[in-house]
């Protein structure tokens, strides 16, 4: 059985913190600390690593259905151009984090953009997308909180 990115990632920070830590010399507080440092920086990318892609796929998906709408409502024409455009763009060119990230960082500033649009507009239509634009940031970022593990 091959073991998950995950696990062993897990594996390694118990390792430092079970292992490795108690058999540092009681006047080495610093290093101490920096082994315990780096095991719940392990623990803490273990969790990234199930889940990034997912992530980052599913906030896509969410921002592209958001610009879809967005495109119809009666936005500055080159916006709603650009919302339309990024709506039909659903290929991903992999499934490599750093490309999805890219793709990500690519589709907020676009998110950005009509959210500063919507703030200017006091309409219930972009009332209620600017709820959504709000809705899909706090989503992802619920998505990415890290949970710290008892060491």
């Amino acid at each position: 059985m091959k073991p998950t990115l995950g696990q062993m990632l897990m594996g390694a920070a118990s390792t430092l913190n079970d292992e490795i830590a108690p058999h540092i010399d009681d006047g080495a507080p610093v290093a101490i600390g920096h082994v315990g440092t780096l095991g719940l920086i392990l623990a803490c990318m273990a969790q990234e690593a199930d889940r990034a892609v997912e992530t980052a796929v599913r906030e896509q998906d969410a921002i592209r259905a958001l610009f879809a709408d967005a495109a119809k409502a009666p936005l500055p024409r080159d916006l709603a151009i650009r919302l339309k455009a990024a709506a039909a763009d659903d290929a991903r060119p992999s499934l490599k984090l750093t490309d999805l990230e890219a793709q990500n960082a690519k589709l907020k500033r676009l998110l950005m953009t009509l959210l500063e649009t919507l703030e200017a507009e006091h309409f219930d239509w972009a009332v209620a997308l600017e709820a959504r634009v709000w809705t899909i940031l706090k989503t992802g970022a619920e998505r990415r909180a890290l949970y710290l593990p008892v060491l």
